[in-house]
């Protein structure tokens, strides 16, 4: 009998083990998936923000002009809708690489160190190492009236929002992972009671 009794309770260590060793793989797994789709969710909004700037004839016409009233506009719509739109940064960047806005003032003037990618035409979603940190990016052509590229639009949601949005799920993630495994504990307790 004392045999029987030391079999079933390996047998349940054994299968409480392995669940608690799925479940974390499992909430691990999940977690991971859920900030990816929350970085995309937030590329995507970026990518919303950056086209409809792009677009915008004012924009357009102060960037292919150039003159200090246009440069002081850019940053000034910039600035507007940054605030307007909950996004970290919009930059406005010339086909030279020369930014006419950024949140930081100081920065407006000098030269990007990477090359203006969006000047192949197409639209560029990724995760950028700014200058004011990690962020979910979009990078969009400027065309100028008449059609040709003349610049790129940058806007971006730093990491953090996406870190705190992934925050703020994970307890609903906790309980669905914590009821599975109570469920998993007990079925093994009635299992082992059985044997």
């Amino acid at each position: 009998m004392r045999r029987r009794h030391q079999l079933s309770s390996r047998i349940l260590a054994s299968v409480v083990a392995i669940l608690l060793a799925s479940t974390l793989v499992g909430f691990a797994l999940v977690t991971l998936r859920q900030r990816a789709e929350l970085e995309h969710e937030y590329q995507q909004r970026a990518l919303a923000v950056a086209q409809t700037f792009a677009a915008t004839p004012s924009i357009r016409q102060a960037l292919a002009r150039h003159s200090a009233a246009d440069r002081r506009l850019i940053q000034s719509l910039a600035e507007q809708v940054r605030h307007l739109t909950g996004a970290t940064y919009i930059v406005v960047i010339g086909r030279n690489g020369v930014r006419y806005s950024h949140p930081n003032p100081v920065l407006i003037g000098q030269r990007i160190a990477e090359p203006v990618i969006a000047l192949d035409g197409r639209d560029h979603t990724s995760v950028d190492h700014g200058n004011l940190g990690v962020s979910a990016n979009a990078k969009v052509p400027i065309r100028a009236p008449g059609g040709p590229v003349i610049g790129e639009v940058s806007a971006g949601i730093l990491e953090g929002q996406v870190s705190d949005q992934l925050l703020h799920e994970l307890p609903s993630l906790l309980l669905y992972f914590g009821c599975a495994l109570a469920i998993g504990v007990v079925a093994s307790l009635t299992l082992a009671g059985r044997l």
